[in-house]
C-alpha cells in the first residue's frame, strides 16, 4: 500500500519531536498542526490514515476534531496530559481508536501504528471485494445493479459513517427498511443495537410509551418502568418506519429529544442515538401537507435518501426475481428456473408494489411450478399487464395442509395491506392479538428451520454456504 500519512495536532514541541523519531523508523509521512483551525485546513488538503490529537489545544478541545473523524476511514488517537477517564470515555464513543498519555510511549505508538496499517490493508482488500460485489448487484442486503441503485449505494457509503439524521424516502415495497439496516451495518455504531419501530402499525395511544418508555407512577409499590425504543437504541441506531404516521405532537418530542440529546422524564438522561426515518412522501411535500413536523427539516437538517421505484431500475427486476428464486430453491431443496418468456413478462410489468410485490409473485409461482417457472405461473399477460385476478387471488396447489394455506393467506393479506397489521387483521376477520400470535409462531418456526439448516451445514465440513442463505433483500 502507499505510504501511511499521519496528522499530529498538538502545540507541544516535545510531542512532534517524539513522533518524528517514529516517522524516521516507520517511513511515516507527518502533517503537523498546532490548533484545531490549522488541523482542519490540513485535512481539507490532505486525507490522512492516522490522526494523533491532543485533548487541550489553543482554540478548543481535540475531541471536536476527533468527532469529525470518528467512524470514517482514518484511525485516531487522543493524547492527554494525564489519565482522564471521562475524556477517554467520550473519545471512545466518538469512534477514537485509542488514547495515549504524554510523554508518548514510542513502543506503544509503534504497536498502534502496526495495527492501523494492518487495518488499512484489510480495508483495501474489503473495498476491492465490495466493488466487485457492487458490480454484480450486491450491496449488503440490497440487490440491484442499475445506475439508480448504484447512486443509492454511493449515498449510503457517504452518509453511513456520520451521525446525521437521515430520512429514507420511497414508495411502499422499495426496501426502505433494508437501507436503514445497511446504514447501521456500515456505521461506527454497528456493534451496538439497531432498534426498529414501525409507527404505522402501533395505536396512537401506545406510540409514546413504545418510543419513550414508561416510568412507574408516584405511589406505585412495584416499579413498572418500561424502556422505550429510544433508550434501547442508545449508542446505536433507532429506525422509525412510516414516520409520518406519528402524530405531530410526538414528532415534535422526537425533534426536541434529538436537538437536546436528552430523554425526558422525572430523571432526565443523556442519550446518544442516531435516528433514521422512513416515509412515502418527499420531506418537503410531507411538511407542506401537514404530515411532517417542520422542525425536523429546519432544525435537524436531516438528509434524504430517495429510493427509486422498481420500474425505474432497469433489469434489476430480473436480478431480484432470480435472487428470490434461489432463496426458495435453497430452502426447499429444489432446482427451479425461469423460462425466457417468464423473465420477459417480469421485466415488462411495472410493479406498482415494487420489490415486495415481485417477491410475492415469485413465491406464488414457485408453489405452482413443477420444473420450470413459465408465463402460465405468472399473473402477468404478454403485454405486461396484471391479470384481472392477479393481485387479489391466492392460488394454492392441492395437497397443502390447512395450516399452510392459512399461513400463505396471512402473508398475502399482509402484503396487500402494505404490512399494516391492524388493516390485515380486519381484512382477515381476526383479532390483532391473534394475528401477532400467528406471525410470532411463523417467525419462530423459520428461526428453528434456519438453526437446523446451520447445524446440518456445519456437520458437513465440505459443504460451503451460499448467498442464497441470506435474508430477503431489495
Amino acid at each position: 500500500m502507499s505510504r501511511t500519512r499521519a496528522l499530529v495536532v498538538d502545540d507541544d514541541p516535545t510531542t512532534f519531536a517524539m513522533v518524528r523519531r517514529l516517522a524516521e523508523l516507520e517511513d511515516l509521512e507527518l502533517i503537523p498542526a498546532t490548533s484545531l483551525t490549522a488541523a482542519r485546513d490540513r485535512l481539507r488538503l490532505h486525507p490522512v490514515d492516522l490522526a494523533l490529537c491532543a485533548l487541550s489545544l489553543p482554540d478548543g478541545s481535540g475531541l471536536e476534531l476527533l468527532a469529525d473523524l470518528g467512524g470514517g476511514s482514518s484511525a485516531s488517537i487522543l493524547l492527554t496530559e494525564r489519565p482522564d477517564p471521562e475524556a477517554t470515555s467520550s473519545a471512545l464513543r466518538l469512534g477514537v481508536t485509542d488514547t495515549l498519555t504524554k510523554p508518548i510511549d514510542i513502543e506503544r505508538l509503534r504497536a498502534l501504528l502496526t495495527r492501523v496499517r494492518r487495518t488499512l490493508d484489510l480495508q483495501e482488500e474489503n473495498g476491492a471485494l465490495r466493488n466487485e460485489l457492487r458490480a454484480l448487484g450486491r450491496f449488503g442486503d440490497l440487490i440491484g445493479a442499475s445506475a439508480a441503485m448504484q447512486a443509492v449505494y454511493d449515498e449510503i457509503e457517504r452518509l453511513a459513517p456520520a451521525s446525521t439524521p437521515i430520512i429514507i424516502v420511497g414508495e411502499a415495497g422499495t426496501g426502505k427498511d433494508l437501507v436503514a439496516s445497511t446504514l447501521h451495518a456500515r456505521s461506527r455504531r454497528r456493534h451496538r443495537d439497531f432498534v426498529a419501530l414501525d409507527c404505522g402499525t402501533i395505536g396512537e395511544a401506545q406510540l409514546a410509551r413504545e418510543l419513550f418508555g414508561r416510568e412507574n407512577r408516584p405511589g406505585e409499590r412495584i416499579a413498572r418502568r418500561q424502556r422505550g425504543a429510544v433508550e434501547r437504541a442508545s449508542g446505536g441506531t433507532l429506525f422509525l418506519a412510516s414516520f409520518t404516521a406519528l402524530p405531530l405532537a410526538l414528532q415534535s418530542e422526537v425533534c426536541r429529544m434529538l436537538e437536546n440529546r436528552r430523554l425526558g422524564g422525572r430523571e432526565r438522561s443523556e442519550i446518544d442515538v442516531r435516528v433514521l426515518l422512513s416515509m412515502g412522501d418527499h420531506p418537503k411535500a410531507a411538511a407542506e401537507n401537514g404530515r411532517l413536523h417542520a422542525d425536523l427539516l429546519s432544525k435537524l437538517r436531516a438528509v434524504p435518501i430517495e429510493l427509486p421505484p422498481l420500474h425505474l431500475r432497469g433489469k434489476d427486476d430480473e436480478l431480484l426475481a432470480r435472487h428470490f428464486l434461489a432463496m426458495l430453491n435453497a430452502r426447499a431443496a429444489r432446482d427451479l428456473t425461469f423460462s425466457a418468456e417468464a423473465l420477459a413478462r417480469i421485466h415488462a410489468y411495472r410493479w406498482p408494489g415494487n420489490v415486495r410485490e415481485l417477491k410475492q409473485v415469485v413465491e406464488r409461482a414457485f408453489d405452482l411450478a413443477e420444473d420450470e417457472i413459465g408465463p402460465e405461473q405468472l399473473p402477468i399477460d404478454a403485454a405486461g399487464a396484471l391479470a384481472p385476478d392477479g393481485s387479489l387471488s391466492l392460488q394454492v396447489p392441492v395437497g397443502k395442509s390447512i395450516a399452510e394455506v392459512e399461513r400463505r393467506l396471512i402473508f398475502a393479506t399482509m402484503d396487500a395491506c402494505d404490512q399494516n397489521k391492524r388493516s390485515a387483521a380486519k381484512t382477515l376477520g381476526i383479532s390483532l392479538k391473534t394475528l401477532y400470535n400467528r406471525l410470532n409462531a411463523y417467525a419462530a418456526a423459520e428461526q428453528r428451520a434456519a438453526e437446523e439448516r446451520a447445524a446440518s451445514g456445519s456437520a458437513n465440513a465440505d459443504e460451503q454456504p451460499t448467498a442464497c442463505d441470506e435474508p430477503p433483500t431489495a
